[in-house]
């Protein structure tokens, strides 16, 4: 945080005085402080089931859903009140399966050449979004910087690109006043991803294996949100305006092993 932040000033605003006059420490600009006693409380329930079923399939699912707060975030930096941590996601789950191809013991040489030994792997994971802190786009504290807007408390509605959150619920403060909204006043979209693989294993004598693997990343080309503009007073203010993640990404590869 910066320690010589001025306290608002209606002639800086007013662009009478030039802020570094007013600065606590005169004839400084900024002076970055790096603090080391942030706090910060985690609670989080883990979960995992992990299945071998018949037929050569594995299953395993995991599930964590979690608060992250703290202490380090707030506009002020003489302000330790807990708000959300920046990277906190409330849920996580991910589903992986592996699945053996059942072995052909019976029929013609060229179909069992074929068939057996293959194994098809895939793994899904989803992520809720993270928390969003919404900011003035102009300085209307004389201080340099622009603070978070205020709000009602309230930002819920049904989410699209066009309006992830309520726009409405959020004004701009009063001039030399601060916004009360909090680190977390909304949330940005989740996300999900799903990778897929198919190998197969060419014993070489007793010492030598020869692995084939195809793996597709990104296997259904999904692309998730960008976070929306949450710059209050932006012609874009509460709207996604984009997407993001890599296209689908095919591999084919072969792996000696010894």
């Amino acid at each position: 945080p910066d320690v010589n932040l001025p306290k608002p000033n209606a002639d800086v605003l007013a662009k009478r005085v030039n802020i570094d006059a007013i600065r606590p420490y005169y004839g400084f600009g900024s002076i970055t402080r790096t603090l080391w006693g942030a706090n910060g409380r985690y609670n989080s329930l883990q979960m995992q089931l992990k299945r071998s079923l018949k037929n050569g399939l594995l299953m395993q699912a995991s599930f964590t859903l979690q608060k992250n707060t703290v202490d380090g975030g707030s506009t002020l930096w003489y302000d330790r009140s807990y708000d959300a941590g920046q990277i906190s996601q409330h849920g996580i789950f991910s589903l992986a399966a592996a699945y053996q191809i059942p072995k052909v013991s019976d029929g013609p040489a060229a179909l069992k050449l074929i068939v057996n030994g293959w194994q098809l792997s895939s793994e899904a994971r989803w992520l809720s979004g993270s928390p969003l802190s919404v900011a003035l786009s102009t300085d209307t504290t004389g201080t340099g910087r622009a603070y978070r807007a205020n709000w009602t408390g309230s930002v819920s509605q049904n989410r699209t690109m066009d309006s992830w959150f309520d726009a409405a619920a959020f004004s701009a403060s009063s001039p030399l006043q601060i916004g009360n909204s909090p680190v977390g006043a909304v949330w940005g979209p989740g996300s999900w991803n799903i990778d897929g693989g198919v190998f197969r294993d060419f014993k070489i004598r007793e010492r030598f294996t020869l692995q084939y693997r195809f793996e597709a990343y990104n296997a259904l080309n999904h692309f998730n949100y960008n976070s929306p503009n949450t710059s209050f007073g932006q012609a874009t203010f509460g709207k996604v305006t984009g997407k993001t993640g890599s296209a689908r990404n095919l591999q084919m590869g072969l792996r000696l092993t010894f």
